[in-house]
C-alpha cells in the first residue's frame, strides 16, 4: 500500500503539473491577442501570467 506521504507528493506533483500546463497553454493562446497592445516578449508574459 502506498503510504500517505507518497500520496500527498503524488496529489501535489498533479496539481503542479496541471496548472503548469495550463498557464502555459492559456499564455501561448492569449499572447497574439495581447501583443499588440502590450508590447513584451513572449516569456515575459509568460513570467507575468504565473504571477
Amino acid at each position: 500500500m502506498l503510504g500517505l506521504e507518497h500520496l500527498t507528493q503524488l496529489a501535489y506533483f498533479f496539481i503542479f503539473f496541471s496548472l503548469f500546463h495550463h498557464g502555459f497553454t492559456l499564455s501561448v493562446f492569449l499572447y497574439p491577442f495581447s501583443a499588440p497592445k502590450m508590447n513584451v516578449t513572449p516569456t515575459m508574459s509568460y513570467y507575468l501570467f504565473l504571477i
